[in-house]
């Protein structure tokens, strides 16, 4: 299930009635950036609470207010995850088919490259492989498993 386009209290019923874990594929942290479709921490701590992952999104809107986001912007939404201990629950959902104006630095699909680089000096290579595919790897044969 995924809960990134519900409501607040639409995200609450899924906690509530599902058992497995749920994700939340384009969505960003609302402590960092105050937009009604990122997750609040107590969301947050929800989703990995039940082994679920959120996918951070590329939206510059969900980042930052910023008139220029950057890839220094996008950090925040990690370190912000990271310190309410969602290491084995952080992803990309970046939503490049969905949107219009773009993080500098991270246009399109060609840039992960450029994002994985500059993460790299910052966090380490297991962290890096868990993000960019392990820990949606993991949710998904997690919720697939009979």
């Amino acid at each position: 299930i995924d809960v990134s386009h519900l409501s607040e209290p639409g995200f609450w019923e899924v906690a509530r009635l599902s058992s497995r874990p749920f994700i939340a594929s384009h969505s960003n942290c609302r402590a960092i950036c105050d937009h009604p479709r990122n997750l609040t921490d107590d969301q947050i701590r929800m989703v990995i609470s039940r082994r679920g992952v959120i996918g951070l999104t590329f939206v510059p809107q969900f980042v930052s207010d910023k008139e220029c986001v950057t890839i220094t912007d996008f950090l925040k939404h990690i370190e912000h995850i990271l310190a309410l201990g969602g290491e084995n629950h952080l992803a990309f959902g970046s939503d490049f088919d969905g949107i219009d104006d773009t993080i500098q630095g991270l246009a399109n699909q060609g840039d992960y490259v450029h994002l994985r680089e500059v993460l790299a000096r910052y966090f380490t290579p297991a962290q890096l492989e868990k993000w960019f595919w392990g820990n949606w790897e993991r949710v998904f044969f997690e919720v697939m498993k009979k």
